[in-house]
């Protein structure tokens, strides 16, 4: 009925054929909008084919055993025994047992008949000697640059995916393992499958690519696993995350571009930070928990080694009163990150007088485990600030890229309770894992460092922090939640910090200038709540808002930047990094979502002690906490609303929903669907974009 009725309105309508057919489709756009409120993020793969070279090794000839109907060359057979051969001519001789010679070609392509998975396989043998089951279609063919036979097998993406979890890992591993490796088997096959459709095939049956071994009948829990969540995907920013992942990643998770430069559209969906479920699963590992309160309770050796070398700046120190700052994790820049040689302890120590000394120093970490100091074998150094005055001196073993997941630490996320869901979430951060149908399936697990350890050791170091600023002319860092305590250094306005923890009516902080921490009075804070990040390499970041200031410093692309306020067309923002404050153009950041701060704990923490004489102490920068950030798809063009880099009907149909309410818009998507520039976005905007497609308008934007 509504369909005769939208038939009707376009053939009686007396316009001229363009206007009719606008008018039609806002019409069909709209009922669309009205009766199928479907999510815009959908992503669905069913019956996607994967093309796997298996690894058979230089042959000139196989054969494959047969079991169920399959077809070569229009003949039909069931069962028995092929055998395929490469002959001089370059062309594949193909034989059965029982028919003789099905075909000879320049490619022989065997298709399965539909059957379930365990009436029609085909099985050979590969290199290693072991014999394999395969589902789907095999293709074979002379190999361009050797003169081999080549083997292809062409396997949907559900059935792949058997093969691919069973390869990866083991039968026995936790559901939640075999369910995580699921979504990042497809999602690496989807990505490589779309960067090789010139090539012969998408993925190796290796470690090249992953590992695939085909059909294994027994694993009926992989089996299970797979068919449970084989649907799902890993979305960043609508494109398919290109899910890296390993056997170890000795503590650190690396980012695709930190290890192997280059750009990709997933980059942002990584992120550098520290593992410490990798490190549980072996003793080789060395964690060393460090609790800046009670340095009594570090090792020994290390005790010694941090007094001995602070006696080197104060002789009279007799023994370590608190560890007030460490620092020492990888650091990331110039497109490239560099793992740390040495770290640095701020330490306070005591006299034999009773008096109090602040001091810096700087150890070696092979230094330490070369002289016997740190008993360990691992071969990745670093430090990571786990919480208020907490830290995790690391020598960690790795095995593999590093990037992405880790198996081993992954597993230990399984034991410990976690999801497939939250461990696809601690790996891969800025991700969404969603349905066929484009829904969000979410993880409601705290995967934050503090969550983490938390969970391995069952206490809260810090229970959250947050960016903000100093919303005042000039405040004062002290060194305890007293206005009598010493003033360690004075912020000026402006001055970006991170809020770590709370006493009284004191912020604990981090100033991240000069790297140094102490107490502000809290209303003399205030948070930050939008954030950016940049969208493009060496973007300038000036002195004020427009090209004829400074240039202060050049950021790079995903350089996270907090906003203070908007100048015309730029942003007054603090690079989060650095600290560094300054402009940047508008159109060359992309939005990040609001970071609501969290609840901050309310301890009371030991006060830092007032030193009655104190070394003027070198500031060195320590590893800043990283938020939790989801990035936005923000639209570059008027019109674009949907931030895909083009205008069109998707578009029109984004805007309509927006105006019965079945979408909600950031306010850069307002500024760019508001065409007539009347401050709203309405069908008034919809159907200048339709008329702009039909070239009854010249240009989007309105001139009134």
């Amino acid at each position: 009925m509504t369909v005769c009725l939208l038939i009707r309105i376009f053939l009686c309508y007396k316009g001229d054929m363009k206007k009719r057919l606008a008018i039609f489709i806002s019409l069909i756009l709209l009922l669309s909008i009205l009766t199928v409120p479907t999510p815009t993020a959908a992503f669905d793969d069913y019956g996607r084919t994967v093309r796997v070279r298996l690894s058979v090794g230089n042959i000139s000839s196989i054969n494959i055993d047969v079991t169920g109907t399959y077809t070569v060359a229009g003949t039909s057979f069931t069962g028995g025994r092929l055998t395929a051969t490469l002959l001089s001519s370059g062309n594949v001789k193909l034989e059965h047992s029982s028919l003789g010679t099905l075909t000879t070609a320049k490619e022989v392509y065997i298709q399965r008949q539909y059957a379930d998975k365990d009436s029609a396989y085909l099985k050979l043998a590969v290199s290693s000697g072991s014999v394999r089951t395969y589902l789907g279609d095999m293709n074979l063919f002379k190999d361009s640059s050797d003169n081999i036979l080549r083997v292809v097998n062409h396997v949907d993406m559900h059935d792949y995916l058997y093969g691919a979890v069973s390869g990866e890992v083991s039968e026995s591993s936790h559901v939640e393992l075999l369910r995580t490796q699921t979504i990042a088997a497809k999602c690496f096959a989807l990505v490589e499958a779309n960067a090789h459709t010139s090539w012969t095939f998408d993925v190796y049956d290796t470690t090249t690519s992953q590992l695939y071994i085909g059909y294994v009948a027994s694993d009926v829990r992989t089996i299970a696993a797979v068919d449970e969540v084989w649907q799902q995907t890993l979305l960043y920013e609508g494109n398919v995350v290109k899910t890296h992942y390993g056997t170890a990643n000795g503590g650190v998770i690396l980012t695709p571009k930190m290890k192997w430069g280059g750009s990709s559209n997933y980059e942002g969906a990584y992120q550098l930070k520290y593992d410490p479920f990798d490190l549980l699963r072996t003793s080789s590992n060395l964690v060393i928990r460090i609790n800046g309160e009670t340095p009594s309770t570090l090792p020994d050796g290390l005790y010694s080694a941090m007094l001995n070398a602070a006696k080197a700046n104060v002789s009279s120190a007799t023994s370590i009163y608190s560890i007030d700052a460490m620092s020492g994790f990888f650091t990331y820049g110039a497109g490239s990150y560099s793992a740390p040689t040495t770290f640095t302890v701020q330490l306070t120590v005591s006299s034999s007088s009773g008096s109090k000394y602040s001091t810096e120093i700087t150890l070696n970490f092979d230094t330490l485990q070369s002289s016997g100091v740190v008993s360990a074998s691992g071969e990745v150094h670093f430090v990571s600030q786990v919480g208020l005055k907490n830290w995790h001196l690391v020598y960690g073993i790795p095995s593999g890229p590093r990037v992405g997941m880790s198996h081993q630490g992954a597993k230990k996320m399984a034991e410990y309770g976690y999801s497939y869901v939250d461990i696809l979430k601690y790996y891969y951060p800025n991700a969404t894992l969603t349905d066929p149908d484009g829904s969000v399936v979410p993880s409601t697990a705290d995967t934050s460092i503090a969550g983490v350890v938390k969970a391995i050791y069952g206490e809260i170091v810090l229970e959250g922090s947050f960016y903000g600023y100093v919303n005042i002319s000039s405040a004062s860092l002290m060194s305890a939640p007293e206005s009598n305590s010493v003033n360690l250094y004075q912020l000026s306005a402006k001055a970006p910090i991170i809020v770590l923890d709370k006493a009284g009516d004191w912020y604990y902080v981090k100033d991240i200038q000069s790297g140094l921490f102490g107490y502000l009075y809290i209303s003399y804070v205030a948070p930050f709540t939008k954030f950016v990040y940049v969208n493009d390499d060496d973007t300038n970041f000036r002195q004020g808002p427009g090209t004829e200031y400074g240039v202060i410093t050049v950021v790079n692309t995903y350089e996270q930047l907090a906003v203070y306020g908007e100048s015309g067309n730029w942003y007054q923002a603090a690079i989060l990094n650095t600290g560094t404050v300054g402009y940047i153009y508008k159109s060359l950041c992309n939005a990040m979502s609001t970071i609501t701060p969290p609840t901050i704990p309310t301890p009371t923490p030991t006060a830092v002690p007032t030193p009655t004489a104190s070394p003027t102490p070198t500031p060195t920068p320590t590893p800043r906490p990283t938020p939790t950030i989801d990035y936005g798809i923000i639209p570059q063009t008027l019109g674009d609303v949907n931030g895909d880099g083009v205008v069109n009907a998707a578009d029109a149909s984004s805007m309509l929903r927006y105006v019965v309410k079945l979408e909600r818009y950031s306010n850069l998507q307002t500024e760019a669907g508001d065409l007539n520039a009347d401050g709203y976005v309405n069908a008034a905007d919809a159907s200048r974009i339709l008329r702009y497609l039909v070239h009854l308008e010249s240009q989007l934007a309105s001139n009134g």
